[in-house]
């Protein structure tokens, strides 16, 4: 597990926008705590259709936040968690 500023910036960035549609983070192990920053991104786009989290190794307490933080979203249709630990 490691913190990444990059990752910071990123849900900083995005999560100060509602109009992101199509996500796609696969290919990264973001680890525990930077996937708590992302957060603020699915609460504040509820408008994404394409949500890629792919080989991102998440697992059963990543999902859930995930799932708690998408609970407004009422387009989401694309949602791959390929190689997770759930």
């Amino acid at each position: 597990m490691y913190n990444s500023l990059g990752i910071e910036h990123f849900s900083i960035a995005l999560g100060g926008t509602d109009r992101l549609q199509e996500l796609d983070l696969s290919e990264n192990n973001i680890g525990t705590a930077n996937f708590v920053l992302l957060q603020r991104v699915f609460k504040k786009n509820i408008n994404i259709e394409l949500l890629n989290l792919a080989d991102c190794r998440l697992n059963g307490g990543q999902a859930m936040l995930m799932c708690d933080s998408l609970m407004q979203n009422q387009k989401l249709k694309y949602l791959y968690i390929r190689n997770s630990n759930l």
